[in-house]
């Protein structure tokens, strides 16, 4: 590997990448490899590392959000909104609602 290569500068947070690493290793679904690929290739994501410290952010974002009564979604170029339904968000909102009630 060239000198060129090992210095290369990371377009994500830097202090990020001087924290200790370990490996994780999982399984997925077949058909989610391709996926895997075309999304990393949409984003410019150079890494599977990037692609999960991404998601994370944004799950983190979307939990927070939710959990303060937010909504999350999309807004359309014709001004609709559509909001974000995922199994995951719901357990959180549903947690938010039940530690709020306590």
């Amino acid at each position: 590997m060239s000198e060129e290569k090992k210095r290369r500068r990371r377009t994500s947070n830097p202090e990020l990448h001087k924290q200790p690493t370990v490996r994780f290793q999982v399984e997925i679904l077949e058909c989610r490899l391709g996926q895997i690929g075309e999304i990393m290739g949409r984003t410019g994501l150079r890494t599977k590392r990037e692609l999960f410290d991404h998601a994370m952010a944004i799950l983190e974002w979307a939990a927070k959000e939710t959990a303060s009564g937010n909504t999350v979604g999309s807004q359309t170029t014709a001004g609709e909104f559509q909001k974000l339904i995922t199994p995951t968000l719901i357990n959180v909102a549903a947690i938010a609602k039940a530690t709020e009630a306590k």
